[in-house]
């Protein structure tokens, strides 16, 4: 049995609270105990064998009843008890002492507490069963290692620094002693205070205090009181509120110290497996609850706490005014008043000194409570702090090891397309524990969010997003990729983080009209969050218009207006005509609001575009722009997405971005390459070993804005960066990219390899959150702006000078090849339906003695066909409104022609019908085709070589890129015995392998003049 210490003892009335309590009111004798906190209440002094009840007050809420005489109120367990004392001074010490006793109790209960919660953070974690998977989470796997413990209720089970021992019968007020030693509490047995049995209950008036019906007469000091208060002088106010500071010092300090003990322990956490870390989670979030109404309870005890005190301060505040007013009286009529007037008054007079005088003790005694109510409040609230962090890193290794699972499930599921059409089918079974497994977590998710698509009906009929793509059946594993990245936006959108993410946003869209409450630093972190569906269009446009404002408000309310008023009537959109119209159907061809002529989207993207070279003629139209404004199309207006895709061309983007030359994005990709060597020297020097440009895979990167190279959720959180901070967002989400994916880059030893890989690896990046957190951990150490603006001016200046040099070369060659304008000639057609007296261009053989001959000017080519045994030529009907430069067959029937403009066009020899056309780089100079592998491989007037593989009727998937040289390739040739490539560019020969490495390059040393 615990050893019993009494500090306090004596008779009070005790009645229960409630309306009825007034008519139980009892007398008992009570006793405070410090070693169980507890008011244990006696019939009388000498019947100390039985008790009558007790009160647990170690958390409870002692205050006063303001409207009741000596009157304390005890509220603990959902229950009040009303403790009547006989006197002022009495009420005082019971409240002091109760005070203190629940104080130093809470103190050892919480470092109990904590030895305990250490102790608990032992355990045996089992290793989980194979056939539950990586996303599971069995609790029963997890074994709690109980440590050896004494079942006798001592103290021992302290933390050593406490210095108790258990062996002595004084431990407990040595430990009591080292632990609140600023506590005035009786340390020895003989020294608790009691009422006399003796003493009559007239007599209990020893303390000294005055109530406000009693005369002013002092009562002697009872011989039997021996509390620590006996023999000192009364405490006035600043007594009492100095012993509450050195108290709540005290219990501030262990807080401290227990916080920052509390906060060592997270790291612990940290280590456990994700079997262990479930369990706890359950564990914590029970804690959470029960913190949770401890932390209100302490709210409502702190807020009446201080209504009385309050009140109190009020009742000080109008008794001093009545008093001022009544010395001034007394001052006024002291000649007029009688003796007998003049002793009630000054009698008067001192009753309201001493009810001050009781209010300011109480004042007092409430301020000490105030504060501790607070400091518990903290304390509370430092405790759910942490076990919210702990939740939340938790929540974050669930989270994680569920898109470990689902990317190690996508995997399995090998993409050999990225092609929406292609049929590639998937044997998919759902009783398969792999993929049940997967269904179990997206049942459970739509639990959660009824709107998500079932799964089984996507694989069977396909699925249109709420952006309007679409995803047909055709390709089935790519269509099993779609479904893991719906899992994993919800497995986000649902998390805790998640959550409160939007109510940020909720409270930041409320005041985003006024600008002047905003802060830049707080709006980026919600930016590169990610910005909420719902919310995205607004932040798009609020973005962009900072950008805009100045030009906006240069121009007319009407501007846009006028710009389409002027579409018809206008030379540059008459000269770009053409390449938009081509754009139009390529732009989102999967996406119902722009896969018809006939379509909303469609409409208003050429109603921008034109707009757009009406605006800004110098720029006119480059390709990479109806990708920017198809996507401003899906989130705002047809005039807000024209201002955006104004604000990104001229103000987010450097000037000569987008013109003919593309050498603002040019100089671009140098100063990726340069980046790439700083946070990536690796995979650089991988790169530069193989002989891969940046520019062959990364140029449409910043072009389009990564556009059709990243899933559309992680495309819109690049957005999202890029219109708040500009173009350096697209330098570290490009370096991101690399970095994630850097493994297995170092893997590939050839160009197309890497060519084709980066883009299939960045397209079924599933990982959004992983990306982001790349970038902003990089942001602190990343190139500043600055530096990349005085890289791109270097670089800028330096392609200007090659530019203007392949401009000349390109001069020459057209003048010798007779491509170059001339004076226009009157041509006529002959009876064999070939058109007279146009120089014939190229010809090949398409089958055994007839030939395909190409003949024309600067803006029109003719197709003929010549038989060569029977010399008779005939009109094909094939007729294009450019020049044809170069011609080959891709098979028995389909020819590729290759013209000025820049476009690579096939055709059906026996339909005689087009069949695909594909916009390249630059002007196709030379075209080769390699009948085994189907590949294409076009020489470029930029002296880079572009490559088709696997040439068919249907539309290209990909045209890969590399650089040669700067100067135009002119020829191309396809050595079959060998297996090689040449190419001749400038006065060199650069031989490549079917891998378009290069194996050897024969210069103007071994070459006579140039090639």
């Amino acid at each position: 049995m615990e050893e019993e210490k009494v500090v306090h003892a004596g008779y009070l009335q005790h009645r229960p609270g409630g309306a009825l309590g007034r008519w139980k009111k009892k007398r008992y004798w009570f006793q405070l105990d410090e070693v169980s906190c507890q008011l244990r209440l006696y019939k009388s002094q000498m019947e100390l064998c039985h008790t009558v009840g007790s009160v647990d007050i170690r958390d409870a809420c002692i205050s006063i009843l303001p409207d009741h005489q000596n009157h304390i109120l005890v509220a603990c367990g959902g229950k009040e008890h009303i403790l009547i004392a006989e006197n002022h001074r009495s009420m005082m010490q019971w409240l002091q002492n109760l005070q203190e006793v629940r104080d130093l109790f809470s103190c050892v209960k919480s470092n109990r507490n904590q030895v305990r919660f250490s102790r608990a953070l032992s355990y045996k974690a089992t290793t989980a069963s194979p056939s539950k998977g990586l996303a599971s989470s069995p609790a029963s796997s997890l074994r709690r290692q109980q440590p050896s413990r004494s079942k006798s209720k001592n103290l021992t089970d302290l933390p050593a620094s406490f210095s108790v021992s258990a062996e002595t019968n004084d431990s407990y007020a040595t430990f009591k002693k080292n632990l609140v030693g600023s506590f005035s509490l009786p340390n020895t047995k003989n020294s608790f205070v009691y009422d006399s049995v003796e003493t009559s209950p007239t007599s209990m008036r020893s303390c000294n205090s005055i109530a406000s019906h009693s005369s002013t007469e002092e009562l002697p000091v009872s011989a039997g009181w021996t509390s620590p208060l006996v023999g000192q002088a009364p405490r006035d106010n600043s007594d009492q509120l100095e012993l509450g500071t050195t108290e709540a010092g005290c219990l501030e300090s262990k807080l401290e110290r227990t916080a920052v003990e509390e906060n060592h322990d997270i790291e612990t956490w940290r280590q456990f497996d994700k079997e262990a870390l479930i369990e706890q989670l359950q564990q914590m979030k029970q804690l959470v609850e029960e913190s949770k109404k401890n932390f209100k309870s302490l709210e409502n005890r702190e807020q009446a706490y201080k209504q009385m005190l309050k009140k109190r301060e009020q009742d000080i505040m109008h008794l001093d005014d009545k008093l001022g007013i009544m010395e001034q009286a007394h001052h006024m009529r002291r000649d007029l008043l009688s003796p007998e007037d003049m002793d009630a008054a000054q009698q008067r007079i001192l009753d309201l000194q001493d009810t001050c005088k009781v209010y300011q003790e109480q004042n007092g005694f409430l301020n000490t409570e105030v504060r501790r109510q607070a400091s518990l409040r903290q304390r509370e609230q430092n405790k759910l702090d942490i076990q919210n962090r702990i939740i939340d890193g938790l929540e974050s290794s669930i989270l994680r090891s569920r898109q470990d699972y689902f990317q190690l499930l996508g995997q399995m599921v090998e993409v050999t397309s990225l092609d929406l059409k292609d049929e590639i089918p998937l044997q998919l079974s759902w009783d398969d524990k792999k993929f049940k497994r997967f269904l179990e977590l997206y049942d459970e998710a739509r639990m959660q969010d009824p709107l998500l698509p079932d799964p089984r009906i996507v694989m069977m009929e396909g699925h249109t997003d709420i952006y309007g793509f679409q995803h047909p059946i055709n390709n089935q594993p790519l269509l099993f990729h779609y479904l893991c990245q719906i899992l994993q936006d919800h497995l986000i959108a649902s998390s805790r983080k998640s959550t409160e993410l939007s109510k940020k946003w909720e409270e930041y869209v409320s005041i985003i009209g006024h600008v002047s409450a905003i802060k830049q630093d707080d709006l980026r972190e919600l930016v590169y969050d990610g910005i909420p569906t719902d919310y995205r269009s607004e932040i798009w446009s609020y973005l962009v218009l900072q950008q805009v404002k100045q030009l906006k408000a240069e121009k007319s309310e009407d501007y846009f207006q006028w710009l389409c008023n002027r579409i018809g009537t206008s030379s540059s959109v008459d000269k770009y005509r053409r390449q938009i119209d081509l754009d139009l159907l390529r732009t989102m061809p999967h996406n119902i609001y722009f896969n018809s002529k006939d379509a909303e989207g469609v409409k208003q993207l050429r109603q921008i575009l034109e707009a757009f070279c009406v605006h800004n003629p110098k720029v006119g139209y480059c390709q990479g722009m109806n990708f920017i404004a198809g996507t401003c199309l899906l989130f705002m207006d047809v005039e807000m997405a024209f201002w955006c895709m104004v604000a990104v061309v001229e103000s987010y983007f450097p000037a000569n971005y987008f013109d003919s030359s593309l050498i603002g994005a040019q100089a671009d990709q140098n100063i990726l390459k340069d980046i790439l060597e700083l946070r990536l020297p690796r995979l650089h020097a991988h790169l530069d070993d193989i002989g891969i440009e940046m520019c062959s895979f990364t140029l449409n990167w910043f072009l389009a804005i990564f556009f059709d190279v990243v899933p559309f959720t992680m495309l819109l959180r690049i957005w999202d960066c890029f219109l708040f901070d500009g173009l350096r967002v697209l330098f570290q989400f490009s370096i991101a990219l690399l970095q994630y994916h850097e493994t297995s880059l170092l893997q590939k030893k050839d160009i197309l390899a890497i060519l084709k890989d980066t883009k299939s690896m960045a397209k079924l990046t599933q990982d959004i959150q992983a990306i982001v957190d790349i970038v902003r951990d990089s942001n602190d150490n990343f190139p500043s702006l600055a530096w990349i603006q005085q890289k791109q001016q270097h670089y800028i200046n330096i392609l200007r000078a090659v530019y203007e040099q392949q401009e000349k070369a390109r001069e020459e060659f057209e003048r010798q090849e007779g491509l170059a304008p001339a004076t226009p000639i009157f041509q006529s057609e002959g009876e064999d339906g070939l058109v007279q007296d146009l120089k014939m261009d190229c010809a090949v053989e398409c089958y055994s003695g007839h030939l395909l001959v190409c003949r024309g000017e600067l803006r029109q080519g003719w197709v003929g066909r010549v038989d060569i045994g029977k010399c008779i030529k005939q009109n094909y009907g094939i007729r294009l409104d450019n020049r044809i430069v170069c011609l080959t067959m891709a098979g028995i029937d389909m020819a590729l022609l290759g013209t000025v403009s820049n476009f690579l066009y096939a055709f059906s020899i026996g339909t005689q019908e087009e069949l695909w056309f594909e916009r390249l780089r630059d002007t196709p100079l030379s075209i080769v085709y390699n009948p085994q592998t189907r590949n294409v491989y076009i020489g470029l007037a930029d002296g880079t070589l572009a490559v088709i593989e696997g040439v068919s009727h249907a539309s290209p998937r990909d045209v890969f890129y590399h650089a040669i040289g700067a100067s135009p390739i002119r020829s191309v040739l396809y050595l079959p015995k060998l297996d090689k490539i040449w190419c001749a560019c400038g006065n060199a020969v650069s031989i490549l392998n079917k891998s378009v490495c290069t194996m050897h390059s024969l210069c103007a040393e071994t070459l006579d003049g140039s090639v």
